[in-house]
């Protein structure tokens, strides 16, 4: 698992948001926000509604203004491009919804992943989508809106990784499954990602499982980073456990703990 703290130096391919101001026209949204994620890394943004988590996306996409600070990919600065010219620099984006085209098949909506490239380039990308989720192989021929919402979400993943981006960025991926479907998205599949060598930025309500399956965490407030650290070493600290469990859970943990003790 990658060593590199989440403020380190922009590494090879690798994504730094360094002391980025953005917002939508009024009062600021992120206040001089910083963070790095480098290949083969999962960081993971986690905190309350109203945060600044979805800014920080749109920012980092192009959507939403930077007013001050800097975005780069590699080193290269990605500040004021569009969003078109991030993507070809390696830049993919899977959105919380709209993120699959409902009225096409799954190798439809595979294929528009790749409407830039040649079409043999497309189809040898599609293949190695299709090795990292065999799930969707049989599906190929189906329309997306009989998917489940965990193939949907595979499939909007997959899309994605048609461009092969360097850097992914994966906003709220487990919306509206279950718990279960939750994990699987994220201990398995997320965490094979970055396995291959993508930097993974991991927007995520469920905070918990996003602290477990990530290397890094930023916790945000305000639109600032109040905690940031290794992911172990955030998730253990009891007032990050307190605001995403409450203290009836922690009661719970307390007294199971206890249990196995006498056992």
């Amino acid at each position: 698992m990658p060593t590199s703290s989440g403020n380190a130096g922009p590494a090879a391919q690798g994504l730094e948001v360094a002391d980025v101001v953005a917002g939508y026209g009024g009062a600021p949204v992120l206040k001089g926000l910083s963070l790095t994620v480098s290949p083969g890394q999962v960081v993971a943004v986690v905190g309350p509604n109203g945060a600044g988590k979805s800014t920080l996306m749109r920012a980092i996409t192009g959507t939403v203004r930077i007013s001050s600070g800097i975005v780069t990919i590699g080193g290269v600065d990605i500040t004021k491009w569009s969003s078109e010219r991030r993507s070809r620099h390696g830049l993919g984006y899977v959105p919380q919804s709209r993120d699959v085209f409902d009225s096409l098949t799954v190798q439809e909506n595979l294929s528009m992943g790749g409407y830039m490239l040649p079409k043999r380039e497309v189809d040898d990308r599609i293949t190695n989508v299709f090795s990292l989720f065999p799930s969707l192989l049989p599906l190929r021929t189906r329309v997306a809106s009989k998917l489940s919402g965990g193939e949907r979400k595979l499939l909007g993943i997959g899309r994605a990784l048609v461009a092969t981006p360097t850097v992914l960025l994966l906003d709220e991926p487990t919306a509206s499954l279950s718990p279960e479907l939750s994990k699987v998205i994220l201990t398995e599949h997320v965490r094979r990602l970055a396995d291959t060598g993508v930097a993974v930025l991991l927007v995520e309500q469920k905070a918990l499982q996003a602290l477990e399956v990530s290397d890094w965490a930023h916790v945000l407030v305000g639109g600032e980073t109040r905690i940031s650290g290794p992911s172990g070493e955030v998730l253990a600290r009891r007032d990050i456990r307190e605001v995403f469990l409450g203290a009836a859970a922690l009661a719970i943990e307390a007294s199971t703990a206890e249990d196995g003790k006498r056992s």
